[in-house]
């Protein structure tokens, strides 16, 4: 069984694609290489690496679309600039409902309020 949309292959049994949503066929379709142009916003800041993975943790899990901008500048050039965390437009409001519930520090230092 295949995804029609994406070409995904799945053992007999499943009917739906668990990414898609739509439904299998038998025979695997020929799926062009696409070019899509996804348009990303900028969620929040850290400079705390903590953060960046409790942040990958939770939106991983909740199936969100994003990428981590500059998170390996802060060896360059630390606390100079921030890591933004880059979320796929139709999919913010899911990330913030996500992550409103984390205790973020958005620095990498101790001590004061977080």
């Amino acid at each position: 069984m295949y995804c029609p949309k994406c070409g995904a292959e799945y053992r007999q049994g499943f009917t739906k694609c668990a990414d898609c949503g739509v439904d299998l066929v038998w025979e695997k379709p020929q799926i062009e290489d696409r070019v899509e142009y996804v348009e990303y916003t900028e969620v929040l800041r850290t400079f705390n690496p903590g953060d960046i993975a409790i942040l990958r943790s939770v939106l991983d899990g909740g199936g969100v679309t994003y990428y981590i901008k500059g998170e390996g500048f802060g060896n360059i050039r630390p606390l100079a600039e921030p890591a933004s965390l880059m979320v796929r437009k139709d999919q913010v409001e899911r990330a913030l409902e996500l992550i409103k519930p984390l205790k973020l520090r958005y620095r990498g230092i101790s001590g004061g309020s977080g």
